[in-house]
């Protein structure tokens, strides 16, 4: 379809030349602004002209849902906060009144996508900070005199990059949340909580490569003293974890993975929470809301579309508290739970 030579007009990036088309699905435009760009060819179409132009309408791979049981918080506090009545009778309060304006990849680009009309509006803030702490969707301009807090949730800012192809979205519309079931690095399914998805969701398109920020909050995370020593108990959780997502998961597959590593979905959590199992890298210290943490750069494993393990590193944020005062280093394994999060850093290929 697509030939050297060929106009192209996108969305956000303007009009352009094809340079290549790759056996992988990729186009290679050259545009007028003489920047170079990789996209896939599913986010084109033909126009009636002739020519190919970006994709303009909210992409129908959305899943809606009014369901919050799966959009529920609480597990998601509770490093935060030891009362949650705190969180709701003088944090919230105090966050209302102090808020400032998210950052996202939306902030300084045009979407790519048109939003239907009947969209939602909805303004997404941060306290105390920008780059952690908590997050506020609030009713848009149509609620200017009554303005509604639709959704609250901890988050950071600071993870890995890694490129991501987006599978299903599932949308809690009026809250401004939602699931993305993604497949990393071509490899792992998995599903994340996108934190800034509110601003982000004209962005998203299916078969289009995204460069994400991913990280996770650590629950009930503790050290594991001997690695080598990982009991058929571990090994039976996690056979039965991968089980549930139509991974047929024998023992022969944990003898090639990297030291202990496992990251599975996590038994009767919501689609973003998983167990894992991981050996810690880089260890750097992180305050979040007033609690300490420890940023720990660490390796886990989930069983790749091959059925095989592919190893890869999450930054993973650990409660101090958790650990008891166990002093956490390079090398070390931690288990425990694990709240998924993610958000859009920019579209496209890292390269």
């Amino acid at each position: 379809m697509y030939k050297k030579g060929d106009r192209i007009q996108h969305a956000e990036f303007g009009s352009g030349s094809v340079l290549s088309v790759t056996e992988e699905g990729k186009i290679k435009i050259m545009f007028d602004d003489n920047e170079v760009k990789q996209l896939a060819l599913s986010h084109f179409r033909v126009n009636e002209d002739g020519g190919y132009k970006s994709q303009d309408s909210f992409p129908d791979f959305i899943q809606k849902t009014d369901d919050t049981k799966d959009f529920t918080h609480g597990l998601g506090w509770a490093i935060f906060y030891d009362d949650l009545d705190d969180l709701s009778t003088k944090i919230v309060p105090k966050a209302i009144r102090e808020t400032t304006r998210s950052i996202t990849w939306s902030s300084t680009h045009r979407p790519l996508y048109k939003l239907p009309k009947n969209t939602p509006k909805r303004v997404l803030l941060n306290w105390p900070r920008p780059r952690n702490g908590i997050k506020l969707v609030f009713g848009g301009k149509e609620e200017e005199d009554n303005p509604q807090l639709y959704s609250i949730y901890p988050f950071a800012s600071d993870g890995i990059q890694h490129e991501i192809a987006i599978q299903k979205i599932v949308e809690l519309e009026k809250h401004g949340e939602a699931h993305l079931e993604v497949l990393i690095e071509d490899q792992v399914q998995l599903t994340l909580f996108d934190s800034c998805y509110v601003d982000n969701r004209g962005a998203y398109g299916p078969e289009i490569p995204y460069q994400f920020i991913l990280y996770g909050f650590a629950y009930n995370c503790k050290i594991i003293e001997n690695p080598s020593d990982i009991n058929s108990a571990y090994i039976e959780k996690i056979k039965g974890e991968s089980a549930k997502k139509g991974m047929d998961v024998d023992q022969s597959k944990f003898e090639d993975l990297p030291g202990a590593t496992a990251l599975c979905s996590a038994e009767d959590g919501h689609p973003d929470d998983y167990y894992f199992i991981g050996t810690v890298g880089e260890v750097e210290k992180s305050t979040i809301l007033d609690r300490n943490f420890l940023k720990a750069r660490t390796n886990v494993a989930g069983v790749s579309v091959e059925d095989n393990w592919f190893d890869f590193d999450l930054d993973i944020y650990v409660s101090e508290t958790d650990l008891n005062g166990r002093e956490l280093i390079e090398g070390d394994t931690i288990e425990g739970e694990l709240w998924l999060q993610g958000y859009l850093w920019q579209p496209g290929t890292s390269e």
